[in-house]
């Protein structure tokens, strides 16, 4: 058991968590994949919002956000 699992477990057997649409995310997070950690994580983290927030804003194209995110986000993992 991953650490913080028991703690999930319990809190997801409160009643808020049998009710749509918190039910479904508890029946679906066994599906999640948990996000490798990277040693440079506060500097990524926020460079990727960056880009997301520009694509969910419309002020750049989905594309382009990735495009952009993978150059930034390459450029901090290398130094």
């Amino acid at each position: 058991m991953a650490a913080g699992d028991a703690c999930r477990q319990a809190a997801e057997s409160l009643d808020l968590y049998q009710i749509s649409p918190r039910r479904e995310f508890v029946a679906n997070r066994a599906f999640g994949v948990r996000r490798p950690v990277v040693e440079n994580h506060f500097d990524v983290q926020p460079a990727m919002g960056r880009w997301v927030e520009k694509a969910a804003l419309d002020e750049v194209s989905v594309t382009e956000a990735l495009r952009g995110m993978d150059d930034e986000v390459g450029a901090i993992m290398a130094g």
